[in-house]
């Protein structure tokens, strides 16, 4: 059995890089996030697996059931991002971001869908707001996230859930 500190990580930008031959500019679906984060949690059930879920591929409906695939197909963990749908790689410049309300929503609807399953899932509040809101900003929206059902956060804006 793998340790806490060990795990695996399937990005947005591996699978679209290695599914598609493409860089992530959402042309993955959410069925191709699904079918790769299953192969991979299925390799090795005994490591971990924690796997990009995006923008949760639509708002709160869509994201409980992203959130409840990913679940079903054995994923430790997960990260939902507050970027637009039609999202750019974190790695590129020119994010466009939801608003808070938006992103609270998904992290609270990813939260639902775990509780309803009685899942262990790990949600990971993800935030690009670094670049353009500034540090303030994406703490803020992180802490936001956390109270709202996040049980982490990667990256940085918080008026409640």
């Amino acid at each position: 059995m793998a340790s806490p500190l060990e795990s695996v990580s399937n990005t947005g930008a591996g699978t679209a890089m290695s599914l598609l031959g493409m860089p992530d500019l959402s042309l993955t679906t959410a069925d191709d996030m699904v079918r790769n984060a299953s192969m991979i949690a299925s390799l090795d059930r005994s490591v971990p697996l924690i796997a990009d879920a995006d923008t949760g591929f639509g708002g709160p409906v869509m994201v409980s059931r992203t959130t409840e695939r990913y679940i079903l197909a054995g994923v430790a963990g997960l990260h939902i991002e507050d970027q637009v749908t039609t999202k750019r790689c974190g790695h590129l410049q020119g994010k466009e971001l939801v608003d808070l309300p938006t992103f609270t929503a998904r992290i609270r609807a990813a939260a639902a869908a775990r509780a309803r399953l009685g899942s262990s899932l790990v949600i990971i509040a993800r935030t690009d707001a670094l670049q353009s809101l500034g540090f303030d900003a994406a703490v803020q929206r992180l802490k936001a996230a956390v109270e709202c059902g996040a049980d982490a956060d990667q990256g940085g804006d918080s008026e409640g859930c």
